[in-house]
């Protein structure tokens, strides 16, 4: 036979196929891993077929078992029974957690022979703390939820021990078997709870010690808890804001919370929410910036610590009110989401409303002349109406006109200071004497240095592309001292091409200077005519040769006059009115053409601006 140390066992007697039970003493707590030795022996053979059960808690399932064949004596280690074991100790409430209790154990066998169960060994499962804030007070009724392992975590028994205070009492246990992650709830442990905060006031971490076997990842999942006396609460005096604020501005918004109960409410939140009236922008309108058909916005939440029992409580908030415009609904709810259960949760919300002007917005309607078609050294007036259509004064700003120069220069003609009141139009005028012809541009912005808040900073502009005139009278003197060769900068001039033209005088008259071109073809040009004035072409035509020269005057190569004879002698002096659609354009080319070979001949050439007026005489 075989001698056996035996540190701790249980023996049983076989004298044939049975089963009998004893008990092995052990602490009462929830254990990660359990195993012993079953040692066989007085079979009366060397070897044969074995068929043993262990049943722990003697529940009639074997939760370990060997069926095979033996050599005897044997040593037979037995393991995996530790979820067995937990399901049983947490099912002996009669038994305090932590003290000895005899466990049953059933061995059941095949044959005749003698059993010890010896080496018991456990582990039991670390705890496993976690904590809960609650307000000092007395609950009704109190629960959570564990969430224990994860997905890869292999279904299988669980049991678990949970300590409210972590005072060495277990106040929940549980055994079964789960797919991973399990989500348990509690029963109410409200009076473990209450025990733990007796005599406690504030907020309160409470300790929760959970004891799992198998050693799982643990988390609070969820947690509830009623008070037995329970506040009630209400807002009151809601003020969404002083006066009559404009949008954009930052308002105070606050409400009173009251509490009409003998108890304190603890922590909580207030909600603010906003509705603009409409859909659209300026005039009483808003827009839809945060939600669905201008419906009601979030406009901000304030932790409350606490409202005494009895008291009162205000509640706060800064509210930018930009996208708000008109008569504004504003209203505060406490407690949204109800953490705090209350006597009454019906009385929760206040509105009121709050109106918010709309913020300045300036316009240049127009930029107006005094003349519409103005000439080189004219003094213009320049009228700028500007208008605020907002429901706010604008403050002091900068209304500035500068001006775009033919050559690309620019200069400022006036920057007065103006202020527009809400709502309202104010005119300002300027002065601007164009020095030179050409096309200009006016350019005008309100607000130059965005010194006002506007709703619209996109429509502070208004611009006006003027052409200035030629300055009349134009008096040349052909062949004398005013007889400029053309030239873009002054617009007008002489235009000698192919053989050069003569020049001459044969008296002491201006008629009597001359310029004879050789060809038969003289040229002149004049830019920077307007198509709503009106102008007479001047000229005077004189030989004093003899030639008798038959001359002809052409504007834009359009016969305009002539043949005239100049073989008389005398000076032929012809005012010609032109036609707007020879200088709509701006420009025209005169031309005075003689046949022959003693070229053409003229005198004076002059352009005059007129102011043309037609009269039916007798209509």
């Amino acid at each position: 036979g075989r001698t056996y140390q035996i540190q701790y066992g249980r023996r049983y007697l076989f004298s044939g196929a049975g089963a009998q039970t004893q008990s092995l003493r052990l602490k009462r707590q929830v254990y990660s891993s359990a195993s012993l030795d079953a040692l066989v022996s007085g079979t009366g053979v060397a070897s044969g077929n074995l068929n043993l059960c262990l049943d722990f808690g003697n529940d009639g399932v074997c939760d370990w078992t060997h069926n095979a064949s033996t050599a005897f004596p044997a040593t037979l280690p037995a393991t995996g029974f530790v979820g067995a074991l937990n399901s049983y100790l947490l099912t002996q409430n009669q038994v305090a957690w932590g003290d000895a209790i005899d466990v049953p154990v059933r061995v059941q066998i095949d044959r005749g022979a003698q059993v010890l169960l010896t080496n018991l060994a456990l582990t039991p499962v670390g705890a496993k703390t976690r904590f809960l804030r609650l307000q000092a007070q007395d609950y009704a009724d109190v629960t959570l939820s564990l969430q224990m392992g994860q997905s890869a975590d292999a279904a299988g028994p669980l049991a678990f021990t949970v300590d409210i205070g972590a005072d060495g009492t277990v106040d929940w246990s549980y055994s079964g078997s789960h797919s991973y992650p399990a989500i348990i709830s509690s029963p109410n442990l409200a009076t473990a709870f209450n025990s733990y905060l007796s005599g406690l006031s504030g907020e309160v971490d409470v300790p929760i010690r959970i004891v799992p076997s198998p050693s799982l990842a643990t988390a609070l999942h969820s947690f509830s808890a009623t008070p037995t006396n329970q506040p009630d609460l209400q807002p009151a005096n809601l003020q969404p804001g002083t006066g009559s604020p404009t949008e954009g501005d930052i308002v105070t918004v606050s409400a009173n919370i009251q509490n009409n109960s003998d108890h304190d409410s603890g922590p909580l939140t207030a909600s603010f929410f906003a509705t603009p009236p409409n859909i659209g922008g300026q005039g009483g309108a808003s827009p839809n910036v945060g939600g669905q058909g201008g419906g009601e916005w979030y406009i901000g939440s304030t932790f409350v610590p606490n409202v005494p029992a009895g008291g009162t409580t205000q509640a706060a908030i800064q509210w930018n009110t930009l996208g708000f415009t008109g008569d504004v609904p504003v209203r505060v709810v406490v407690d949204p989401f109800d953490r705090v259960a209350e006597t009454d949760e019906d009385n929760n919300e206040a509105t009121a409303t709050l109106t918010i002007l709309t913020r300045p917005d300036l316009l240049i309607s127009a930029i107006q002349l005094s003349d519409e078609e103005p000439v080189a050294g004219e003094t213009i007036t320049v009228t700028l109406p500007i208008s605020n259509s907002g429901q706010t004064a604008a403050s002091a700003s900068t209304l500035a006109l500068t001006v775009q120069a033919p050559d690309g220069s620019t200069s400022t003609v006036c920057q007065p200071s103006v202020v527009v009141g809400s709502e309202a139009q104010l005119i300002e005028t300027c002065t601007w004497t164009p020095p030179a012809p050409g096309l200009y541009r006016l350019f005008a912005r309100a607000d130059r240095d965005d010194t006002v808040n506007e709703f619209d900073e996109g429509n502070n502009d208004e611009w006006l592309d003027v052409y200035v005139g030629l300055a009349g009278p134009i008096l040349l003197d052909s062949g004398g001292a005013n007889d400029p060769a053309y030239d873009a900068a002054i617009g007008y001039g002489v235009v000698d091409t192919g053989q050069a033209d003569v020049t001459g005088s044969c008296g002491v008259e201006a008629y009597q200077s001359f310029r004879r071109d050789p060809t038969g073809t003289l040229a002149y040009r004049f830019d920077h005519l307007l198509p709503g004035h009106s102008y007479h072409l001047d000229i005077t035509l004189y030989e004093c040769d003899g030639a008798g020269r038959q001359e002809s005057i052409l504007v834009d190569g359009n016969p305009v006059a002539g043949p005239e004879n100049l073989g008389d002698g005398q000076p032929h002096r012809l005012s010609l009115r032109l036609d707007p659609a020879l200088y709509a354009n701006r420009s025209i080319s005169v031309t005075i053409t003689a046949p022959g070979i003693d070229g053409a001949i003229v005198n004076e050439v002059k352009l005059y601006d007129i102011d043309y007026r037609y009269a039916d005489a007798g209509g």
